[in-house]
């Protein structure tokens, strides 16, 4: 089994929502995703390392906080990398995203956005980390900046991954 790029999609929404019980039912339809292709994602997420099976009283596998870092911080940008594209409609992402716009200066014309006609944005299109991304962080603010993070980390320099690692660090270690 390979790792696939709604299984990092999967486990920022577990992380996304703190101290919340899901079922493959309830995460699927917030991810729009199947209950399978969750429950699969889920499987492979273990498998690689990224999470593990629930213990004792969790009635649900659990995100593996230090391993997603590492892979985050050293390993997406090989694995899943962007495909930059033209000026498109959309939803903000990388710093762009709502909330993250302070962490580092980033012009608006050169504004990064998942393509989506439902947006609200104009700008470069980036492929997001998943297709169903712009649908699934609207009304999801913490979701959105994680996988806006995470976008930051499939493409920035240097130093913009370093920012994004220490924000997603401090999203998650106060999530987890």
């Amino acid at each position: 089994m390979s790792l696939k790029q709604q299984d990092i999609y999967v486990i920022l929404k577990i992380l996304s929502q703190p101290g919340e019980r899901w079922s493959y039912v309830s995460l699927s339809e917030s991810l729009r995703l199947s209950p399978s292709e969750t429950n699969a994602a889920v499987k492979r997420a273990i498998q690689c390392g990224l999470m593990r099976p629930a213990f004792g009283t969790e009635s649900n596998p659990q995100p593996m906080a230090a391993a997603l870092l590492e892979f985050l911080a050293h390993g997406i940008r090989y694995v899943f990398p962007i495909q930059p594209g033209g000026l498109t409609r959309g939803v903000a992402t990388g710093f762009a995203a709502p909330g993250l716009q302070m962490l580092m200066s980033e012009s608006d014309e050169h504004m990064a956005v998942w393509p989506w006609a439902g947006g609200d944005c104009r700008g470069y299109a980036m492929s997001p980390l998943f297709r169903r991304a712009p649908e699934a962080v609207q009304d999801h603010p913490q979701f959105h900046a994680m996988l806006a993070l995470t976008d930051v980390l499939r493409q920035s320099s240097p130093r913009g991954r370093e920012v994004a690692i220490m924000k997603l660090k401090g999203m998650i270690e106060r999530n987890g």
